[in-house]
């Protein structure tokens, strides 16, 4: 697959609807082509971006009403009124109308705007990353992800600790951001959520198509999220300052909320089932 050819899919690969094979041969050719991987890196930040335009507030100078008026009667004399008075006067009319949509349009988005923050600032507590961080689980393999940081932060998502990087935002301070992961695949799998400014890492893993039959098994939290959600076919979060430590798990609860409790310590991890289905696991004194 050529650099023009692999352009064709970076959309429908960001949004996970991509065919499995199709995929496969895309993320083939970005592990061989730093070319192709630099513009899918490009079109994903350009995308991220074109999402924040929606939270920028138009500012109207309170004269450009006037100013436009003034412009178009300059117009109507120098053209004499009286030999185009139907097309100058729906010129005039809709340049008034246009001005008006514009005002209309700054103040929607305005108002979205403080109630975007109203809504942040009721939602998400104030220096707590993982407060700032919510994920909502919308299906076993699907999963909304709302960042709200209380100062200028950048997300990173990239798929596992040592995978490659899906996605990347930038979001400013008093703004928000809400993205969806997908699992279109057979097996589960394991985002990476970076935020610079969090000593702690948080894991989203979401479940595939198949379930795994497998109980037993050993590795760090990462290997233990995904296995979870594999066997259980639930979504599990992880947030701890190492996820790296290394656990061993037999699969015999009827449940992932047993199973867990059964593999970590109590002692050092707080593992909480909320009522939108979501297994999170987080160190005790977060």
């Amino acid at each position: 697959m050529n650099q023009e050819k692999a352009r064709e899919f970076f959309s429908s690969y960001y949004e996970g609807a991509i065919e499995p094979g199709l995929k496969q041969a895309l993320e083939q050719a970005m592990a061989k082509d730093p070319n192709i991987r630099d513009d899918y890196r490009a079109f994903e930040n350009a995308y991220e971006d074109l999402g924040s335009l929606k939270f920028e507030t138009i500012e109207i100078p309170f004269d450009l009403n006037d100013k436009i008026l003034a412009n178009l009667d300059r117009n109507i004399y120098e053209r004499k009124r009286n030999q185009q008075p139907s097309w100058i006067m729906w010129l005039r009319n809709a340049a008034i109308a246009g001005v008006s949509c514009v005002a209309v349009l700054g103040a929607v988005l305005s108002l979205r705007n403080l109630t975007s923050k109203t809504a942040s600032a009721g939602g998400f507590q104030v220096g707590s990353f993982k407060n700032a961080l919510k994920i909502e689980p919308r299906t076993n393999r699907e999963a909304t992800v709302s960042f709200a940081p209380a100062t200028t932060e950048t997300l990173i998502i990239k798929e596992g600790l040592n995978g490659p990087e899906r996605r990347r935002a930038t979001v400013l301070e008093g703004k928000d951001m809400t993205t969806t992961l997908q699992n279109p695949n057979a097996n589960a799998t394991v985002f990476d959520l970076e935020v610079k400014s969090d000593k702690r890492s948080t894991l989203i893993a979401l479940p595939g198509s198949a379930a795994s039959t497998s109980k037993t098994g050993g590795g760090n939290l990462e290997e233990f999220a995904r296995a979870l959600a594999s066997y259980y076919k639930v979504p599990v979060e992880i947030h701890v300052d190492s996820p790296t430590v290394n656990v061993t798990w037999d699969f015999q609860a009827n449940d992932a909320l047993n199973a867990t409790r059964a593999a970590l310590d109590a002692s050092r991890y707080t593992i909480d089932w909320q009522t939108n289905n979501l297994l999170v696991i987080s160190d005790s004194e977060a």
